[in-house]
């Protein structure tokens, strides 16, 4: 397990101050999770395949990419 030093904003704000600020909206994380994993939910976020809700990083679809399972 790492230590927490990136904070992510679930649900991507794209320059929104509203959205940025939004603290019930953030999670810590690690690098390694914001860069990998989180950028792939929110891949699958952006085509559809997913709901906000999964982009938190406990969510069933971020422990099965943290896991290397694509299926879900």
């Amino acid at each position: 397990m790492s230590a927490a030093t990136v904070v992510d904003h679930v649900d991507p704000h794209h320059g929104d101050p509203e959205k940025f600020w939004d603290t019930s909206m953030w999670q810590p994380c690690c690098k390694w999770h914001h860069d990998h994993i989180k950028q792939r939910l929110e891949q699958m976020y952006d085509k559809g395949t997913i709901g906000v809700s999964a982009l938190w990083l406990n969510s069933y679809a971020a422990k099965k990419l943290t896991l290397g399972t694509t299926e879900f």
